[in-house]
């Protein structure tokens, strides 16, 4: 094995990575959101510390998908709206 080889075979497991790490997280978001887990496995998810920990991270993420489909502005403007009606909603609960 050359080294110039080794690049080429470090780009391509780079590139498996993220595609397994995206088939995960799209797993994941789909189950959550059409509720294909247990409610008890569910709630023991969203209760663990590392649930709670990531949630930025994913909202980060599901904005960046949403942004690649519809552009960055029509994106960032119905994220604003979410956070909006989010803050009410929380408001009136209170």
């Amino acid at each position: 094995m050359d080294s110039e080889s080794l690049p080429a075979a470090g780009d391509s497991t780079e590139k498996s990575i993220e595609e397994l790490s995206e088939r995960t997280l799209q797993y994941w978001m789909t189950a959550v959101s059409t509720s294909l887990v247990s409610n008890s496995i569910m709630h023991e998810l969203q209760n663990s510390i590392s649930w709670k920990i990531t949630k930025p991270l994913r909202v980060v993420r599901s904005l960046q998908l949403r942004a690649a489909q519809i552009g960055y502005r029509r994106a960032a403007r119905l994220a604003v709206e979410r956070l909006k009606r989010a803050r009410l909603d929380k408001a009136r609960d209170r």
